[in-house]
C-alpha cells in the first residue's frame, strides 16, 4: 500500500543525500528520464529548486492541481516541497536545473519579489516567443559549462548567471499571466517571512498573535499585508497552508482522514475534518474521493 509521499533530498532516484548549501546542477533532460523510461512519478524534493527546460517533444506536467500538456519550448518551475511529476514522450529533449533552497533564497534575498512570485510550481508555455526560450536556455547550459570548467571564478560566474535566470523568468511569467506586482517592498518581506515562519513552525495551533509578535506588528498589521498581498486574512493563510499539506496526503497516499490530520499535526482529527470542509467546501473523504476520479 501506498503510505508516504516519495521525497527526494536529492535528484531523482538518488537514495542519498547530496550535501546541499550551495548546490547547483544541470542535466540533459534525457539523461535521466531514459533511466526511468520517461516516466517520472508524482514526488518532492526537500530542499530543491527545479527549472525544466523543455524544448522539442510531448510532456505532461502533472502538479498537485494542475495537469499540463505540452509540445515544444516550455519552462517548468518547481519549488521545494512541491509534489510533481511528468508523463515524457520518449525522446523529448530539455535541459534541468537543480538549484539548493539555501542558495536561492541566498540569491534572492535582495529581490523578494522574484522570489514570492515563484512560490508555486509555475509551467510556461513559450512557443510564440522562441527567442526568449532560448536566451534562458543558453544561460542554464553557462552554467552547466561554468560547472563542469576549471574556470577563474567560476563559482561568482554561476551566481550571476542564476541571477539572471530568475529575472528572465520572472518578466516572462509576469508578461504572460498579466500579474499584478505588489510595489510595497516592507509588506512583502513581512508577508515571506510570515509564510516562512507557517513552513517552519508546521503547527496549526499557532496563534497569529505569535506570528505577529514574531515579527514585532500588530495582528491588524499583519491582516493588512496578508490582503494586499493574497487578498485572505493571515488565518486564511494558515488555514490554506495546512490544508494544501493534506491534500498531498489525500490525493497520493492510502492513509485514512485521521492519519493524514496527525500527520500535517492537527490533535483533534474531527476539527481538521470541519476546518478542511470549510475551506474546500468538501469533507476529505469527498475530497479523496471526487479528486482521484479526476487525476487518476
Amino acid at each position: 500500500m501506498k503510505n508516504r509521499i516519495i521525497n527526494y533530498s536529492g535528484l531523482y532516484g538518488d537514495a542519498q543525500r547530496r550535501w546541499l548549501p550551495d548546490f547547483v546542477h544541470c542535466e540533459p533532460l534525457e539523461a535521466r528520464s531514459q533511466l526511468h523510461n520517461w516516466q517520472i512519478e508524482s514526488h518532492i524534493h526537500t530542499d530543491l529548486w527545479q527549472i525544466f527546460c523543455l524544448e522539442d517533444g510531448e510532456a505532461k506536467i502533472i502538479s498537485a492541481h494542475h495537469t499540463w500538456q505540452t509540445q515544444g519550448m516550455t519552462l517548468v518551475i518547481i519549488p521545494p516541497n512541491t509534489l510533481h511529476g511528468f508523463e515524457f514522450v520518449a525522446g523529448l529533449s530539455g535541459i534541468v536545473l537543480t538549484v539548493s533552497s539555501s542558495y536561492w533564497d541566498r540569491l534572492l534575498q535582495t529581490a523578494p519579489t522574484i522570489s514570492l512570485a515563484f512560490q508555486e510550481m509555475t509551467c510556461l508555455l513559450l512557443d510564440k516567443i522562441p527567442d526568449n526560450f532560448q536566451k534562458i536556455k543558453k544561460l542554464i547550459e553557462k552554467i552547466r559549462e561554468e560547472e563542469n570548467s576549471t574556470y577563474l571564478e567560476k563559482n561568482f560566474s554561476i551566481q550571476a548567471t542564476l541571477g539572471m535566470i530568475c529575472i528572465e523568468i520572472f518578466r516572462l511569467a509576469s508578461a504572460q499571466n498579466d500579474q499584478k506586482l505588489v510595489s510595497n517592498q516592507r509588506s512583502l518581506s513581512i508577508y515571506r517571512n510570515f509564510v516562512k515562519s507557517i513552513k517552519e513552525s508546521y503547527s496549526p495551533q499557532k496563534s497569529i498573535t505569535q506570528y505577529a509578535e514574531e515579527q514585532k506588528i500588530t495582528i491588524v498589521h499583519l491582516n493588512r499585508v496578508c490582503r494586499n498581498v493574497t487578498d485572505k486574512s493571515a488565518i486564511q493563510c494558515v488555514h490554506d497552508f495546512f490544508v494544501e499539506e493534506a491534500k498531498k496526503y489525500l490525493l497520493y497516499t492510502n492513509l485514512s482522514i485521521a492519519e493524514v490530520a496527525y500527520q500535517v499535526n492537527f490533535d483533534d482529527p474531527a476539527y481538521f475534518s470541519r476546518l478542511f470542509k470549510k475551506v474546500v467546501g468538501l469533507s476529505p473523504k469527498d475530497f479523496k474521493e471526487k479528486s482521484r476520479n479526476l487525476y487518476f
